[in-house]
């Protein structure tokens, strides 16, 4: 690896050495650019809180928060509609804890072989090394970072604009937090995590304690009888259900999004990625025996308009505690809302800083600035305006289901692409350093569950969970949203020579007295990687210096 990077480099500067500016351009040549870094702030600790919170914020990062959430709250009761039965029921959710399983071990590979932020946006390029090609797919993993928190949700509202409202308040305040300190923010984050942590251990030990007949006036339900009665067959269904299991289980890749921020990033990434997923897995698996076990399948199947309260666990708490239960759990959902909008604003605008520093969104000098707080301040601004957008544009009802599953699917592409991409590595790159190695006949099953995921809504369904919204529209705008991003980008990166406008070719360009003008888009590209590559090095020297001064 260390041998073919160096004969790029190397070649790259030979070529380069001819489009330098004239020695008496010295004089006007600008200053160069020194901008300042996001701090290395996480640790073990906060890596391991930092992943585990946007895997469960899936549960809640919609701006709704007193009213419906999909993941562990709710997301049982529309599973269960969908597959008709208990047993599949908890079937998808252990399928679902597999194929995040299976992901996080070979992003881990992949974090470990290329530590640098960005996440499936950098492995996708580094693959596939047609970048110029590849844009569109980067650009929508933008913005699928951004769709995923800022779904308008609430299929019973009272006042909708009050409780968007109250979304664009606590949005607004997490984006200043964040601009004003980093430090603050991970404090946020792991303070809520802990919260949430607490409800849902609290809900899982509530609920065994119910099922075997410990509490009075709680009488067992007969779920697990005949748990498979009523099994469902529609390829579609079971693509819709599983859509809303990987969204609760979402979050997996999170760590590499946020590599260049990690003390010491692949063991980090290694310890924090594989202990959020299996304690979110065996907390979501006890989560659903315990909703089964009290609330009555019947409540599940008529969603939660035939309930007291608007979510599962609402409904699972009231049959438990009573009435009483329904003023404590508007106050721990909101407080679960804050804390995982907090995470995925971190996350998702590290994602937008790196696609912005390498000048694949509009005005990138300025958005791919970091403030000198160590803040990707400048971002936020873009990140609350999409934000803004995606959370006031969507009415309630069939059009929340319709943008949860327009943003969920592309998921299924990206990470097939990206595991693919891993297999392929293996061939073209066999001697490459890997910290961390995946075991190869998982990954053909990860691609497996992938391709189905991505074929099966077009299936047409028994029961769709958006009526009056034709079942094959979703996957078609999704995919036709890529396509439409060609042209988009062609424009942007070829026309309008965004690449060239970035600041890490900037930076190259003027530590080594350049010409932009005279530079092909092929030669910004190798600037680019190359600046990529540096970084990497920097993680993995950090990594080193990390295990050196705790052993030394």
């Amino acid at each position: 690896m260390d041998e073919y990077i160096k004969t790029s480099v190397d070649s790259n500067d030979i070529l380069l050495k001819n489009k330098a500016l004239p020695q008496n351009h010295e004089e006007e040549k600008p200053q160069l650019l020194e901008e300042p870094r996001l701090e290395r702030t996480m640790g073990m600790f906060s890596g391991v809180i930092y992943t585990y919170n946007d895997h469960h914020s899936s549960a809640t990062r919609v701006q709704r928060q007193l009213t419906q959430h999909i993941g562990i709250f709710s997301a049982p009761a529309g599973i269960l509609m969908s597959v008709g039965s208990v047993g599949m029921s908890l079937m998808l959710w252990v399928i679902g804890a597999v194929y995040s399983i299976i992901g996080v071990m070979a992003f881990i590979e992949l974090g470990a072989m290329l530590p640098r932020s960005g996440g499936e946006k950098e492995y996708l390029n580094y693959v596939y090394s047609i970048s110029r090609y590849n844009t569109p797919i980067k650009a929508y993993v933008c913005i699928h970072v951004n769709n995923l928190r800022c779904l308008s949700a609430g299929k019973r509202n009272v006042n909708p604009w009050v409780e968007r409202g109250i979304g664009v308040a606590v949005n607004t305040s997490i984006c200043l937090l964040h601009a004003w300190s980093a430090k603050w923010g991970l404090r946020i984050n792991n303070t809520m995590s802990f919260l949430k942590i607490i409800m849902l251990i609290f809900v899982c030990l509530t609920g065994l304690i119910a099922a075997a007949g410990g509490i009075s006036g709680v009488t067992p339900t007969d779920a697990f009888s005949n748990a498979f009665e009523g099994t469902r067959r529609s390829g579609n269904e079971y693509a819709a259900a599983m859509l809303k299991v990987l969204y609760a289980y979402s979050g997996w890749n999170n760590a590499t999004y946020i590599m260049d921020e990690l003390k010491n990033p692949i063991r980090t990434l290694k310890v924090a990625s594989i202990s959020a997923i299996s304690l979110l897995a065996t907390l979501f698996m006890i989560a659903n025996i315990a909703y089964f076990s009290v609330v009555p399948k019947e409540v599940f199947l008529g969603g939660v308009e035939g309930s007291s309260t608007n979510t599962i666990a609402g409904e699972f708490l009231v049959r438990v505690f009573g009435e009483k239960a329904n003023i404590v759990m508007p106050l721990l959902i909101a407080l679960s809302t804050f804390g995982c909008t907090s995470s995925m604003t971190y996350s998702g605008s590290r994602v937008m800083l790196e696609a912005a520093k390498e000048g694949y969104i509009p005005f990138s000098h300025f958005f791919g600035q970091v403030s000198s707080r160590h803040t990707p301040a400048n971002i936020l601004i873009l990140y609350w305006v999409m934000t803004m957008i995606y959370m006031l544009a969507p009415p309630p009802g069939d059009a929340y289901n319709f943008v949860l599953n327009l943003c969920s699917y592309p998921m299924s592409i990206f990470f097939c692409l990206t595991i693919i991409g891993l297999m392929y590595l293996r061939y073209r790159e066999p001697d490459t350093p890997r910290p961390f190695r995946s075991w190869m006949p998982l990954n053909v099953i990860f691609v497996l569950i992938a391709l189905f995921m991505a074929v099966a809504p077009f299936v047409p369904p028994v029961v769709s969970d958006t009526p009056s919204i034709p079942y094959w529209v979703y996957p078609t705008c999704a995919l036709g949203f890529l396509l439409l991003c060609i042209p988009v980008w062609h424009f942007r990166i070829n026309v309008c020579r965004g690449l060239s406008r970035s600041l890490n070719a900037r930076a190259y360009i003027q530590r080594h007295n350049l010409n932009p003008d005279d530079l092909t888009l092929d030669e910004i590209e190798e600037i680019l990687e190359k600046e990529n590559e540096e970084q990497m090095q920097r993680n993995r020297d950090a990594s080193a210096q990390f295990t050196q001064d705790k052993f030394s």
